[in-house]
């Protein structure tokens, strides 16, 4: 598997997964805190307590819903992230200042609701 492949990790009944927009693969790793400071260095952010994320595969994030996207677009099968309410600024911010970086050409998106997934 390739790191860069990998949109998140994410703990489901004490046990990890890592997910890619197409599969789900189960390492031997137990914990997210062990992983987390091996990963922070490739571009992954604790989210929340349970979603360490791939930022730069963020497409889309729901400011209300506090979601982050990773498809380029949204359906009912997209996968996503939660977000705490801890992070969510961190990631308004983050997310404006890379839309500013890259000229507003950059496919990650805010948006305050979705009307229609």
């Amino acid at each position: 598997m390739n790191l860069a492949d990998i949109v998140k990790i994410e703990v489901n009944d004490s046990s990890l997964t890592f997910h890619t927009l197409h599969q789900v693969y189960y390492p031997l790793i137990w914990t997210i805190s062990a992983l987390e400071p091996h990963f922070q260095q490739f571009g992954f952010q604790r989210l929340d307590r349970n979603n360490l994320v791939n930022m730069s595969s963020i497409t889309h994030y729901d400011e209300e819903r506090a979601l982050v996207f990773f498809d380029p677009k949204i359906t009912n099968k997209s996968k996503f992230a939660t977000i705490s309410n801890r992070e969510k600024i961190k990631l308004k911010k983050e997310m404006s200042n890379r839309a500013t970086l890259h000229g507003r050409t950059r496919r990650s998106k805010i948006s305050r609701r979705w009307s229609k997934w």
